[in-house]
């Protein structure tokens, strides 16, 4: 009996693969799994069947293949050689060549499943559900120890404090998981739930294919309370993202479209509230002055009594009416301040709407006509300007224009103010030239 070390185990193992005639140059066929692209271009991906699997690398893949042309769950077959990592005791294969053979079984049935499911009708735009613009109470299923439900747990509490989560945990890969995630839709089924997420962090293609059931599917497409899909990536497609209401690419992308911003919509809250009050302050102020001055054109025309009665009660009508109004407005920022956390947010947004449309119609309009205004003064300024810049002599010379004078700085027009011999100066825009007269030639 020998006694070798495990490093010397692993280096006579190593040397038995590379001189084995089988080992150092053969076609593996298997089904990809957890397939990832380095940078570099080598792929790393493992083979198998429904017994075994193998871990492989391909160096310089990008460089010799499409990374598009393969995905998990296709069946292939790779040319390479066996090869043993010494430090782990890992056997892998160093591939050279790979080549589609037909598609794997877990893939295979998930089209399978996708046609027959299309074909019913249940992928229909026209049988989603909306999601609640704000809602209160969001149900969650998946595992209560996987990355995804502190994905969710982490956007929504950044987002809105005010969401209430429930976790159903749920098993979400393996032989249980698909009735496990079905319970978990039963569990919520009749309650005041507002909307439920369900998914899973990333995985390898069979992990995934728990939500890739039929039951599964049915069951989201006649739940009565609004699904999202959220499992794995973004490359990622199961069966539960096209018969939800929405598909999520990730479980945070999912916290993200549920969890409105709070603080952002309270600041348009009080935003809108600033906005009507000034609005309406100067729709108050203006209805004064209009008020004033059909006073003065009262007085004028020497109206009696009766008339100024009511016109002093129309004014103290509108002081009323505003300091009704400012009251109002004061105690209902106090409201929002105190009971902030309390909001029916659909319900506040729909009335300040209502208000502040208006509001903002009327004020725009006026605009409008400001601005139409403005834009027609400015271009009829604009063609005055031009005009005038056409005229000027500087303008004019920069654009190869000259200006001739002779020794006593009268302007030459046409080479009959000239004699032969005679000094002239010639001015650029840039400078002036002495020039003598040595030909005289009129045009014929």
């Amino acid at each position: 009996m020998i006694n070798l070390k495990v490093s010397e185990l692993m280096n006579y193992i190593k040397s038995l693969t590379s001189k084995d005639y089988v080992l150092t140059r053969l076609i593996v066929e298997g089904e990809i799994s957890n397939l990832n692209f380095h940078s570099n271009g080598t792929a790393y991906f493992s083979i198998k069947d429904e017994y075994s699997r193998l871990d492989c690398v391909f160096h310089n893949f990008s460089q010799k293949k499409d990374v598009r042309d393969f995905k998990n769950g296709d069946q292939v077959g790779i040319t390479g050689r066996v090869s043993l990592y010494e430090a782990n005791g890992k056997l892998s294969m160093l591939v050279e060549d790979i080549e589609k053979i037909g598609l794997g079984k877990i893939y295979e049935n998930f089209l399978l499943l996708k046609d027959e499911l299309e074909k019913d009708g249940y992928f229909l735009e026209k049988y989603k559900k909306q999601l609640p613009i704000f809602p209160r109470k969001i149900g969650i299923i998946t595992s209560p120890t996987g990355a995804a439900i502190k994905d969710i747990i982490s956007v929504i509490s950044r987002k809105n404090q005010y969401l209430s989560i429930y976790l159903y945990p749920a098993v979400v890969q393996g032989a249980y998981a698909k009735d496990s995630l079905i319970d978990g839709l039963d569990y919520f089924e009749t309650s005041d739930m507002d909307v439920i997420i369900i998914g899973r962090g990333g995985g390898s293609y069979e992990d995934l294919d728990s939500f890739n059931s039929k039951e599964l599917a049915i069951k989201i497409f006649n739940y009565p309370i609004p699904v999202i899909s959220a499992v794995g990536h973004e490359i990622d497609f199961v069966i539960t993202d096209f018969v939800a209401d929405v598909r999520a690419a990730t479980p945070s992308v999912a916290a993200e479209i549920i969890a409105p911003d709070f603080s952002a919509f309270l600041n348009t809250v009080e935003s809108r509230i600033d906005r009507i009050k000034v609005l309406t302050t100067k729709n108050i102020e203006k209805k004064e002055n209009d008020l004033a001055i059909i006073d003065k054109r009262m007085n004028l025309l020497s109206i009696d009594n009766l008339v100024n009665n009511k016109l002093l009660k129309y004014r103290e009508k509108i002081i009323y009416l505003k300091r009704d109004l400012e009251n109002k407005l004061n105690l209902d920022n106090e409201k929002l301040n105190l009971l902030h956390h309390r909001i029916d947010s659909s319900l506040l947004l729909n009335k300040t709407e209502k208000v502040s449309l208006e509001a903002e119609k009327n004020f725009n309009q006026i605009i409008q006509k400001i601005e139409k205004k403005l834009n027609i003064e400015e271009n009829r300024l604009l063609k005055y300007k031009s005009r005038i810049d056409k005229l000027d002599i500087n303008t004019m010379m920069s654009q190869g224009y000259t200006v001739v004078t002779n020794s006593y700085g009268k302007l030459i027009k046409s080479i009959n103010d000239v004699e032969l011999n005679e000094s002239l100066e010639v001015a650029f825009f840039d400078g002036e030239l002495s020039v003598k007269v040595l030909k005289k030639e009129g045009i014929k």
